[in-house]
């Protein structure tokens, strides 16, 4: 799915915290996927007509 958005250049954002908590943080990421902040998270949550998250 990951890899279906970013071919379509849709920004992924990866939550730092949550990929340390669950000890993924040192794994590659699938292209186009980067590490995102707390802050673009509530950017893009405010700018947002609706979210998702898993």
């Amino acid at each position: 799915m990951l890899e279906i958005l970013t071919a379509q250049q849709v920004p992924v954002k990866l939550c730092k915290t949550c990929a340390d908590g669950r000890g993924v943080s040192a794994l590659p990421l699938v292209d186009g996927v980067e590490v995102g902040t707390l802050v673009e998270l509530a950017q893009w949550t405010l700018a947002a007509d609706k979210v998702l998250t898993f």
